[in-house]
């Protein structure tokens, strides 16, 4: 849960368009996917307002980045494996982007820490494991389309060290483990269904290199303390 800066409703696309079209399927085929390991998952809204509010060429980099995501997860499934399997899936991310993380990564993982792959050069996140999607309210429409500070509310104190930590990390010279020093703090879903408010401890970033050896993206790993629904549900 980063802040994330998108391009966002520059120009309205045709609902019928081919692109609006390809992003129904793969958000409804991620849906199916995550249902059949007993997560839900919502694709939009009525209609993906939000991905038809963004230019094309936004627009079709959301499709290229998340239409690896949801590759990969088919893969999986197609070989047998749980999607819930978290260093299985994000081993098989991390290997179709062709990057290269650090050799500690998945022994300091937890069976149920929330992970996320954030590309450093479009500062977009790529990835997420299905446990996040646990504790998210919003939409793939909301998620993949939406700015973060629209989504997402923390401390701006808290968000200060985070940033001097993504800071260290995206300087890297090579693989390692970077440990934030925000302590556990309250992330408030700002206009979702529910307004989740969870309790969250960052945990660590790690850089992911590509063959080039320059950071490509990076990997986020949070915990979660608390989760609940705030009173005063408003609609995105």
């Amino acid at each position: 849960m980063n802040s994330l800066d998108f391009p966002h409703k520059t120009a309205f696309a045709s609902a019928t368009a081919p692109d609006a079209a390809e992003f129904r399927r793969l958000t409804t085929q991620l849906e199916a996917l995550a249902a059949g390991e007993g997560v839900a998952i919502q694709p939009y809204a009525g209609e993906p307002r939000h991905f038809l509010a963004l230019d094309a060429a936004r627009r079709g980099q959301i499709l290229h980045t998340f239409g690896r995501y949801v590759a990969v997860a088919s893969e999986l499934k197609r070989e047998g494996a749980t999607l819930l399997d978290d260093r299985r899936f994000l081993w098989a991310m991390i290997k179709k982007l062709g990057l290269r993380p650090d050799s500690t990564l998945f022994d300091r993982l937890a069976d149920d820490d929330f992970i996320e792959i954030v590309d450093a050069r479009e500062d977009i996140q790529i990835y997420r494991n299905l446990r996040y999607f646990s504790v998210c309210s919003y939409t793939l429409d909301d998620l993949l389309c939406r700015p973060w500070f629209e989504l997402f509310h923390r401390d701006p104190a808290v968000l200060d060290r985070l940033m001097a930590t993504i800071n260290a990390t995206l300087a890297a010279q090579r693989p390692e483990i970077f440990y934030y020093n925000a302590g556990v703090h309250e992330v408030d879903e700002i206009s979702s269904e529910s307004r989740l408010r969870c309790t969250l401890e960052n945990r660590f970033l790690t850089p992911l290199f590509d063959q080039t050896r320059r950071v490509a993206a990076a990997v986020n790993v949070t915990r979660l303390v608390a989760c609940v629904a705030r009173a005063g549900a408003s609609p995105a």
